[in-house]
């Protein structure tokens, strides 16, 4: 199975592989790499049997203590920040992959932490005592009532968007910040992530314009109108639809 189709299978059923091992897959996707992924499962469990108790603060303690991860409030964009394998080399990261460090050493554990994919900044969450921890703080705890205020100050209905979030919406979460951070930094290798999400659902395509804007500016004429021409045709958009047919039209 390559890499792409271990990601689908990924999608199809994220009950049956664990997260670590969706995001190191994207990970072993960019060129040239030759990490393996059971050398980082391994450093997850490594991680796990420094952990001297069985809670989300002992987890937190441990890895943002001794453990040092820490975030990387100095180059926030540097897409080494998305990829879990360099994630776990430096110590450093962005909340969603520092989030998933947590959880995956929590799992190994017996504590199951849940991923709260809040706007602009994830969290973590454990339900046995309704704790919300900040990893890219250093897992402090955080107030869920200031937390509430804050998510309904930046946008409607801010307490739902305290749900926790699945491991799908992570995929493509993290997807989007390579997309975006490869796009402000080095657009030639947007190449890789692109055929990794145009291997995905069209769920997950994130913005379709977006993705079809990168796709046309990278050359990729047919998979931009691949995008366009069926999202014209169920927005009965003719803008889209002719922009479509004008990429086709440049791949004669």
């Amino acid at each position: 199975m390559d890499l792409p189709q271990r990601l689908r299978h990924f999608v199809a059923d994220p009950d049956d592989v664990p997260l670590e091992e969706a995001l190191l897959t994207i990970a072993q996707c960019r060129p040239g790499d030759s990490a393996d992924i059971e050398t980082f499962r391994a450093k997850l469990d490594e991680l796990a049997r420094t952990v001297p108790q069985a809670n989300a603060a002992a987890v937190c303690a441990s890895l943002f203590g001794a453990a040092a991860f820490r975030g990387d409030a100095a180059d926030y964009q540097d897409p080494r920040n998305s990829l879990l394998d360099v994630v776990l080399e430096r110590r450093l990261g962005i909340p969603i992959t520092l989030s998933v460090v947590v959880i995956a050493v929590a799992r190994r554990v017996g504590v199951a932490i849940e991923a709260i994919g809040a706007p602009g900044h994830f969290l973590v969450h454990d339900p046995s005592t309704l704790e919300y921890r900040d990893p890219f703080n250093g897992g402090q705890v955080v107030e869920p009532e200031a937390l509430r205020r804050a998510m309904t100050q930046l946008t409607p209905g801010g307490e739902q968007i305290l749900a926790p979030a699945g491991p799908v919406a992570i995929v493509n979460r993290v997807l989007n910040n390579l997309q975006h951070s490869y796009a402000l930094r080095d657009a030639r290798q947007l190449e890789w992530v692109l055929d990794l999400r145009l291997a995905l659902p069209e769920a997950l395509y994130g913005d379709p314009r977006v993705l079809a804007t990168l796709c046309e500016r990278r050359g990729r004429f047919g998979d931009a109108a691949t995008i366009l021409g069926p999202l014209g045709e169920r927005l009965d958009d003719d803008g889209l639809r002719n922009r479509a047919t004008a990429l086709l039209a440049r791949l004669n």
